[in-house]
């Protein structure tokens, strides 16, 4: 039924059989052929994997669908095209396996009695909720959220699957969330639908991994390098820290790759693209283009004929004298107008019929 029955920690070595990669797995796991030196193992592994997929379901997991952006580079580190990063069925065996093991950490390191750094996801507040209603009411859903939970979300989220809405919905329900943070106070994990939560996976990586390996350490009286009375008294300030580095890093990568796609884009300035709108703000509205899923914004002051008021609660723009409505998902057609490599900038405007008869995509 994908329940784990028991889990052991200790130090080890290992050895490993095979260096497999993603692609590797992933042709196994459709054709069922090669990789005869762990083949048996791989099966089983491949077999847990659809129980606790399954099982994943059941509780209610938040199943988002939000691109992930590749920059591809050519050998002098110069962007020659963007592609969106695929999830494959490998990759969620490993993901699987990984949460199964971050439950384990948490569960040892809390019957241990050892402080522990949780890994936590809070539930969306009362406002963002009534937010995320409003919007709904918007789109004409006659059914208002009044649940919170994983499920509620998946209900509406596969209603518009595929469907023009998609790609708004899900990015107004990635925005209705809490932002997930390390703790020393255990309030579960919202997204995953778990009680007890803690990464332990990546300790290379990531500073919280390590403290949880080294918490081990000393709960299980693993030998040298455990956590340090001296660490515990400041775990707070240590979790806070770390979770402000995680912003700090996200928020670089996010800088990083909306500069290398403006260097990207800045030679087809005047032309013309396709994107959706992500979001309304009091300014004008922000874009996600299509195929390379760049950001760019289209401030009112490129928008020519009408003076457009913003809809907040629908999350749309309504002109005042033609009543035209720009809206979340919305796919328009935009000419870039400026484009700035150091700041990763992008200004739009939409489109118009004489645009349309001279460019092309």
């Amino acid at each position: 039924k994908g329940q784990k029955i028991s889990h052991k920690f200790y130090r080890a070595l290992i050895r490993s059989k095979a260096r497999l990669t993603y692609d590797e797995v992933q042709e196994f796991m459709t054709s069922g052929q090669g990789l005869d030196v762990v083949k048996e193992p791989l099966n089983a592994l491949i077999e847990a994997y659809h129980h606790l997929k399954e099982l994943r379901q059941k509780r209610g997991v938040l199943d988002l669908d939000v691109p992930e952006r590749k920059v591809d580079l050519n050998e002098k580190g110069q962007v020659v095209g963007v592609s969106q990063r695929l999830q494959t069925e490998s990759m969620q065996l490993i993901e699987e396996m990984m949460i199964l093991a971050n439950v384990s950490a948490a569960e040892t390191l809390e019957k241990a009695g050892v402080m522990t750094m949780y890994r936590v996801h809070d539930r969306p507040s009362d406002e963002k909720l009534t937010r995320f209603n409003d919007f709904l009411k918007s789109l004409g859903f006659k059914k208002r959220m009044s649940e919170i939970s994983g499920t509620a979300f998946n209900e509406i989220l596969s209603r518009v699957e595929g469907k023009k809405l998609d790609y708004a919905m899900n990015t107004f329900v990635l925005r209705t969330q809490a932002q997930a943070e390390y703790s020393s106070e255990n309030i579960g994990h919202f997204g995953l639908a778990l009680q007890k939560y803690a990464h332990f996976t990546s300790p290379i990586r990531r500073y919280a991994d390590l403290m949880v390996h080294r918490a081990l350490v000393r709960a299980l009286k693993l030998g040298k390098g455990g956590l340090t009375h001296e660490e515990e008294q400041n775990f707070d300030e240590i979790a806070e820290h770390i979770s402000f580095t995680e912003r700090n890093s996200a928020a670089a990568e996010q800088n990083a790759v909306d500069k290398y796609l403006a260097g990207y884009m800045r030679e087809k300035i005047g032309e013309l693209f396709y994107g959706r709108i992500s979001s309304v703000t009091a300014f004008g509205c922000f874009l996600m283009m299509n195929g390379t899923g760049a950001d760019g914004f289209v401030p009112f002051r490129t928008m020519h004929g009408d003076y457009y008021k913003v809809d907040e609660k629908g999350a749309r723009l309504i002109g005042r004298h033609t009543g035209k409505v720009y809206k979340m998902g919305d796919e328009v057609p935009v000419i870039l107008r400026e484009c700035d490599p150091i700041t990763g900038g992008m200004i739009f405007s939409f489109a118009r019929i004489k645009d349309l008869k001279n460019k092309k995509i």
